[in-house]
């Protein structure tokens, strides 16, 4: 049962994963729901073992008069780091070496986070946009920055080795080109996808050897970068689907 913030709660399947069949979640959760209580209900119809995560929505960010609902997709915020705690990164399970999670992991700052990585982050505050002022976000808690799945579609530019394979044609929005401000960083050859066996899943091939040059290829992966744009490899996978 969640806790903390304002009830009542409203709980989703977290992207990624799915109920098993036959069961559905209990919206909006109850306000006086004994700690331990059930937010699930129905009879599974498909015996077997399965995984999912739950994400919960309090009443503040869920209601329609709170100032979260005056951003769109794509509108711009400045965040400030009050106090920041050491930032973490979600791997999922998958088996991120060290050196590479340390990119991220463990920072306070803003130097580590590059355009395109997906960040969760915890507001403690709220300031919605005013005329040409954008909208400001304070970020002050246990989870000051986690690093999480970034999604988005390239190209196969080539196989490195039955688990890693090059992209590029990579979004706008993640620096893979000719900067317009040489200031940006971007990568000095095509990244580098580290997939992983038995973790991964693959969509439209079995592993990373049936895809070929030039095949689109939507990923859901871990961005993971130094300020050189020289990681090797930059994206950690858990899922790749070949596009037909």
């Amino acid at each position: 049962t969640p806790s903390g913030g304002t009830p009542p709660y409203t709980l989703a399947v977290a992207g990624g994963s799915s109920l098993p069949p036959g069961i559905g979640i209990l919206n909006p959760l109850p306000a006086n729901m004994a700690p331990g209580s059930m937010a699930l209900g129905g009879a599974p119809t498909t015996a077997g073992t399965y995984s999912f995560n739950l994400v919960a929505t309090d009443k503040v960010l869920s209601s329609s008069s709170s100032a979260l609902n005056s951003l769109n997709l794509g509108d711009q915020v400045l965040v400030n780091l009050a106090l920041p705690n050491p930032f973490l990164v979600d791997t999922k399970g998958l088996t991120v070496p060290v050196a590479n999670r340390n990119l991220f992991a463990g920072s306070a700052d803003t130097s580590v986070i590059f355009p395109g990585q997906s960040v969760l982050i915890q507001v403690s505050s709220f300031v919605a946009a005013s005329g040409n002022v954008i909208a400001a976000a304070t970020v002050n808690g246990p989870n000051t920055a986690v690093l999480r799945f970034s999604r988005f579609t390239a190209s196969v530019a080539s196989q490195v080795s039955s688990l890693i394979f090059t992209i590029n044609n990579l979004p706008v929005y993640i620096p893979s080109g000719t900067p317009s401000n040489a200031a940006i960083p971007v990568f000095p050859s095509p990244p580098q996808v580290q997939t992983f066996l038995n973790a991964t899943k693959f969509d439209g091939v079995s592993d990373a050897t049936g895809l070929a040059i030039n095949d689109r290829v939507s990923l859901r992966a871990l961005f993971l970068e130094n300020s050189a744009m020289s990681s090797t490899p930059a994206f950690f996978a858990a899922k790749v689907r070949k596009q037909q």
